[in-house]
């Protein structure tokens, strides 16, 4: 047997050349179930992308993030009357990439808080305005800022 036919059998010559108990993968009588997928709560979510976006030191590309998403919740947050003008967000626009769309975490904080990616469109788009949501990611914003 060549080395590279021992290498394909583990490094073991012939079928078992030494009667070592070698096991034996064996197949499952039943498919493994898929584990379910992780849901997160919106908090969870939103904790998680902060966590991510404060991660990125180098050049304070995490703090513009934050102070980006800040200002899209203050916007939807503090004018409901400009509601329609502030629930769409063009996800192609250069700055939004730069500062938030190209980290992670940046577009996962926007789900948490209601924005959906439109299909048709190059647009994140927020269907229902949550006051309560909202406030607790300006909160969260807030603070992740002060600990930049």
């Amino acid at each position: 047997m060549d080395k590279a036919e021992r290498r394909a059998h583990g490094g073991v010559l012939g079928k078992n050349a030494f009667n070592l108990d070698v096991p034996q993968e064996q197949s499952p009588s039943k498919p493994a179930a898929a584990p379910a997928p992780l849901t997160l709560t919106p908090l969870e979510s939103m904790n998680q992308s902060i966590d991510r976006l404060m991660q990125y030191r180098v050049g304070n590309d995490g703090h513009t993030a934050l102070k980006t998403l800040q200002i899209y919740v203050r916007n939807v947050l503090e004018k409901p009357a400009e509601f329609e003008k502030y629930r769409t967000i063009n996800s192609g626009n250069a700055a939004f990439k730069k500062r938030v769309g190209n980290l992670v975490g940046g577009v996962s904080f926007l789900r948490a808080i209601g924005y959906e990616k439109d299909a048709a469109s190059d647009q994140l788009v927020m269907q229902t305005r949550d006051e309560a949501l909202l406030s607790t990611a300006m909160q969260l914003l807030t603070q992740a800022i002060a600990r930049f």
